[in-house]
C-alpha cells in the first residue's frame, strides 16, 4: 500500500517521576493560603487607621511580604524545573493527579548528542524499547527546561494519556518535523527479512520464482512497516514465508 511518511528523527525518552512536581504544587498551594491569610490581616489592621498600633501593622506587613516571597520562590522553582509549556496549563493540578495514579505519564525526550532538529517538532511517536508494541502518538508539550548532563542535546516533554508506563521506563521516540514527506509503501512486518547488514523483501517474478530485493529503509508503524527503495507499486511482494525463502536461497548458495 503506497503511503507517505513525514520527516522524523529518532530519539530516546524516559518516564519522569511526578512526585517532585506534586510536592512543588502542594508547596505553592500552602504558600498561597498563608499569603491570603496574612494579606487579609494586614488589610484589616490597615483599615483601622490610627486605632491599629504601628508595631502590629509593621508585623502584619512583614508576614505578608514573607509569604509573598515564599510563594514567588516556589513558583520560580516550578517553572525552572518543569518548564512553561507544562506549568502554564490550566489543568496542571488534575494532570498531576493522573500522573501520580499512572493514568498518564510525563516523558522527557532527548535527542542523541550532536543532533539537532531543522525545525520545531510538530508531533512525537513513542514506543517501549522492549516487546513488539507499535509506536503510538503522544501529546507533545514543548521544549524541556533543562539539558541532560550526558546527552547535552535538545530535549522535549511529551504526555502519554493511556496505558502509561511507570516512572523510570526507557522509551524510543520519533520526533516529526516539517519538510517534504518521504514516499514509500506499507508492508506487513513478516514481509521484511534481514540478511547480514541489509533489509530485504522477496518479489514474485514467475509462477515459482522469487527475487530478493534490498530496501533502503524500514520504519516500524502501528499497522506494519514503512519501506522505501527496492519495490514498485506493481510488485508482488511475499507477505508470508519470506524467511523460508531466504533459508532456501542460502541453502542453494551453500550457506548455513
Amino acid at each position: 500500500e503506497p503511503m507517505e511518511l513525514k520527516p522524523e528523527t529518532k530519539a530516546f525518552g524516559r518516564v519522569l517521576d511526578a512526585a517532585p512536581l506534586a510536592t512543588l504544587l502542594a508547596e505553592i498551594q500552602t504558600a498561597q493560603s498563608s499569603l491570603n491569610a496574612t494579606a487579609k490581616e494586614f488589610e484589616r489592621l490597615k483599615s483601622l487607621g490610627e486605632n491599629a498600633s504601628p508595631r502590629s501593622l509593621e508585623t502584619a506587613e512583614s508576614m505578608m511580604k514573607r509569604d509573598q516571597a515564599a510563594l514567588e520562590s516556589a513558583q520560580a522553582r516550578l517553572l525552572a524545573s518543569w518548564g512553561k509549556p507544562l506549568t502554564s496549563r490550566a489543568d496542571l493540578a488534575t494532570l498531576t493527579r493522573s500522573l501520580l495514579t499512572q493514568e498518564a505519564a510525563l516523558v522527557r525526550v532527548d535527542l542523541p548528542a550532536g543532533e539537532t532538529l531543522p525545525s520545531e517538532p510538530r508531533a512525537v511517536r513513542i514506543a517501549l524499547l522492549t516487546g513488539d508494541a507499535s509506536p503510538r502518538e503522544a501529546e507533545l508539550l514543548g521544549t524541556a527546561p533543562t539539558t541532560d548532563p550526558q546527552a547535552q542535546g535538545q530535549a522535549f516533554l511529551a504526555l502519554i494519556r493511556d496505558h502509561a508506563p511507570p516512572s523510570g521506563t526507557t522509551l524510543a521516540a520519533w520526533l516529526v518535523t516539517d519538510g517534504a514527506a518521504q514516499r514509500g509503501f506499507r508492508l506487513p512486518r513478516t514481509a521484511v527479512v534481514q540478511y547480514e547488514s541489509g533489509l530485504f523483501v522477496f518479489v514474485q517474478t514467475g509462477d515459482t520464482k522469487f527475487e530478493r530485493k534490498r530496501i533502503e529503509t524500514a520504519k516500524s508503524q502501528r499497522d506494519g512497516v514503512f519501506v522505501t527503495g527496492g519495490v514498485a507499486a506493481d510488485d508482488r511482494v511475499v507477505m508470508t514465508g519470506a524467511q523460508q525463502l531466504l533459508s532456501e536461497e542460502l541453502k542453494g548458495a551453500g550457506g548455513e
